[in-house]
């Protein structure tokens, strides 16, 4: 990951902690599914970064095999708090979705 702070600075309702704005860059290569996975010819994936109510998705792409071939760039901007060691802890998540014939989600 990387992260870019952002050039301005605001103090948190009455709490005298300092919020920043950071925009952070994922690049998401390739995705190999484990042996033995059966695809649907017509599924597509798709990979989400979530933090928070924020979300950035990869564009879908068939299964042609169990290598499954991004090359995309993915940002978020997060709001980071300072503590006396640095930053407050942060949590995020990736997941492959599975996506049927329609663009649904069928899971992860």
């Amino acid at each position: 990951l990387m992260g870019k702070k952002s050039n301005w600075l605001s103090l948190g309702g009455g709490v005298r902690s300092a919020s920043f704005k950071y925009h952070f860059s994922v690049n998401v290569q390739q995705v190999k599914l484990r042996e033995g996975v059966a695809i649907s010819p017509q599924a597509k994936f798709q990979v989400a970064w979530k933090r928070g109510d924020k979300l950035a998705l990869t564009r879908e792409i068939p299964a042609d095999s169990t290598n499954l071939e991004f090359n995309e760039s993915l940002s978020l901007v997060c709001t980071m708090y300072r503590t006396e060691g640095g930053f407050a802890a942060k949590e995020a998540s990736f997941s492959l979705l599975q996506l049927g014939r329609d663009g649904r989600d069928k899971g992860t």
